[in-house]
């Protein structure tokens, strides 16, 4: 009984973490491919978010575009000036 219910839960994380949404997707940064399109989805939805401009400019800093960062970032400090982390 314990072995099932282990196997179980076990079956759900893994199908929970292979279908994480673009928020999830923008928020992690193992891979900075999904996070550059998280945060495009999710941006998409909600245009005015600094943080979320942040995150993905710092995805292309990383990913050697650095002019795409730089929008990203004018973006966030232009939303919200007090944003520190676009700073």
């Amino acid at each position: 009984m314990f072995r099932t219910i282990l196997l179980m839960m076990t079956a759900l994380l893994m199908v929970t973490s292979a279908e994480a949404g673009p928020q999830e997707d923008c928020e992690q940064s193992h891979d900075l491919r999904r996070v550059i399109s998280g945060c495009t989805q999710v941006l998409k939805k909600h245009p005015d978010d600094a943080r979320v401009h942040t995150l993905r400019g710092y995805a292309y800093l990383e990913t050697h575009e650095p002019k795409l960062a730089i929008a990203d970032f004018d973006m966030a400090i232009a939303l919200d000036p007090t944003y520190k982390r676009s700073q």
